[in-house]
């Protein structure tokens, strides 16, 4: 899986249902359920950080990559 942006990460996690709870500079709450994902605002999240952004949704990394479509493609 390549690099990608906050933006493109969290429009991903929109259409696995979540949603916006609260943005700030520093970083995007999004909320589904009893869950929460804090998405830090980079231009580009590392794997590490991504890893643990989708452990925090919940999702496998199918359903990540599935969710992401063409986003990753320049």
């Amino acid at each position: 899986m390549r690099s990608i942006s906050s933006a493109v990460f969290i429009r991903a996690l929109t259409r696995a249902g979540f949603v916006i709870y609260r943005r700030a500079p520093a970083a995007t709450i999004l909320e589904r359920g009893t869950r929460a994902v804090v998405v830090p605002e980079r231009a580009r999240l590392s794997l590490d950080v991504l890893f643990d952004l989708r452990r925090m949704a919940g999702l496998t990394w199918r359903e990540v990559e599935a969710l992401l479509g063409d986003s990753t493609h320049p």
